[in-house]
């Protein structure tokens, strides 16, 4: 019996995981993915920006700097590598921060892992699994807040208090605080659980008492290099290999995961070969609904547009079941060598959904070998979210750009472009390196002749 399979599959030979993914190209490239886009840009409202217009930037009119913090860290077996290059690049992100107009936000900083034992989202504890590294048994971390000794509390404080000073509550660098409250280990539950164990943490979980700030954006930040295999109930649990498979994370794949194209039920999806088109099995039985997560998440703040999902994880496609093991698991998805070896990272079908249902949203590959490039991203939203009006998405010089005053209630007001004698409100698009550090330096003064309602956030939609 295995339960954690990862050292099955990084068994499988290069040759074959390159002509598999060579196979899966032509397939995709024939068919298409299917599945949402993830890039820099923002999803804006379905009455918005018409086709082949992006969402380059989403940023309140009235400013606010309190930003809650939320890192969801992989501390499953196999992750070690990756594990210590995330958190190597916190200082690039800090960095990334503090150069935007403004400096640094007013942060609380908490970190939770993927490993939720063998509990469900039905509050049920099924049988214990291989204890060990891998082993998922008891509840885990049970969704609690990591921290250490050089942080006094279960999150980090760093909040502006006057005068350019800062009310902390850690020794040392922000940088080591957050190194040391991440550094989570390698032996948790082989099956991550990543968005429920942000959820609960955020439900109630007496460790994060005082983490949220109601006048503060949210921004949940995964790390991990598999797929969210959130539980609705612990069935996949269960030891009968007959019924539900081989006792591995492929049934979360298996269960949790449908393909319009080779994987249109769990019994086809454990066939061998390429699976495109493919989505969260929402209409499954074993794994949490992904439009439910959604729904929580987005209800965290009075405002959704106040809560930003951004995620480090496998690249969606290709999406291919290993034809020559004599159990079915998947093939990683993206490949990266590496001084000791080869690192990868399986296909995060569900938590890229999950990502692109935010209108701040960040999607990047746990395959990269520099993850600043993420992180500056990331920063970028979380800058905006603050109300620094600058662009999330590079233009080309043909591009052009309507803005829009939206309020809470969805009702949006275009504003026009300034020109001579223009009537106010009216915008321009600028560059300024001082306030905008990232991409083109682009940002949208809106001119005003009297301040908009606090609700009132700014949205430009661009044509490429």
């Amino acid at each position: 019996m295995l339960w954690y399979d990862r050292s099955v599959r990084r068994a499988v030979p290069a040759a074959l995981v390159l002509a598999a993914w060579a196979f899966a190209a032509c397939v995709l490239a024939a068919c298409g993915d299917g599945h949402a886009k993830s890039d820099a840009a923002i999803d804006a409202p379905p009455d918005g920006p018409t086709p082949g217009e992006v969402e380059a930037a989403l940023f309140p009119a009235v400013t606010n700097r309190d930003v809650d913090l939320l890192f969801m860290v992989d501390n499953s077996s196999g992750i070690g590598e990756k594990q210590y290059r995330f958190r190597a690049a916190f200082s690039s992100f800090i960095d990334s921060l503090t150069r935007f107009a403004g400096g640094l936000p007013n942060l609380h900083i908490g970190v939770v892992t993927t490993d939720l034992g063998s509990t469900a989202a039905d509050g049920m504890q099924g049988p214990d699994l291989e204890a060990g590294a891998g082993g998922c048994y008891g509840s885990g971390t049970s969704a609690d807040l990591q921290t250490s000794s050089a942080v006094n509390g279960n999150f980090i404080v760093d909040v502006a208090a006057g005068s350019g000073a800062r009310t902390t509550n850690y020794t040392g660098s922000l940088a080591d605080a957050f190194i040391a409250s991440s550094d989570v280990g390698v032996a948790g539950c082989g099956i991550e659980q990543s968005i429920e164990s942000t959820k609960r943490v955020l439900a109630g979980n007496p460790t994060a008492a005082g983490f949220r700030r109601d006048s503060a954006s949210l921004a949940i930040i995964y790390f991990t290099d598999e797929d969210d295999c959130s539980l609705s109930h612990t069935t996949l649990f269960d030891p009968d290999t007959s019924m539900y498979g081989l006792l591995g994370s492929f049934r979360c794949a298996r269960f949790g995961v449908t393909c319009a194209v080779g994987g249109a039920t769990p019994d086809e999806m454990a066939t061998y070969g390429t699976k495109s088109q493919c989505q969260s099995n929402e209409s499954g039985t074993y794994l949490t609904r992904i439009a439910d997560y959604v729904a929580f998440f987005h209800g965290l703040a009075a405002d959704p547009r106040k809560v930003m999902a951004a995620a480090i994880a496998g690249p969606t496609s290709p999406l291919i079941v290993d034809p020559s093991a004599g159990n079915p698991y998947l093939i990683p998805s993206c490949m990266l060598d590496v001084p000791n070896g080869t690192e990868n990272a399986y296909p995060g079908v569900r938590l890229e959904q999950f990502v692109s249902a935010f209108r701040h949203r960040v999607y990047s590959s746990a395959c990269d070998p520099d993850y600043t490039i993420a992180d500056a991203a990331i920063a970028h939203h979380i800058a905006s979210m603050t109300g620094v009006p600058c662009l999330v998405q590079a233009l080309t010089p043909l591009a052009t750009c309507r803005v829009f005053d939206e309020r809470a209630d969805g009702t949006t007001t275009e504003i026009p472009a300034c020109g001579t004698g223009s009537a106010m409100p009216c915008f321009t698009l600028d560059a300024d390196a001082a306030t905008c550090p990232d991409l083109q330096h682009l940002l949208a003064n809106v001119h005003r002749s009297a301040p908009p309602p606090a609700d009132t956030m700014i949205s430009v939609r661009c044509a490429l």
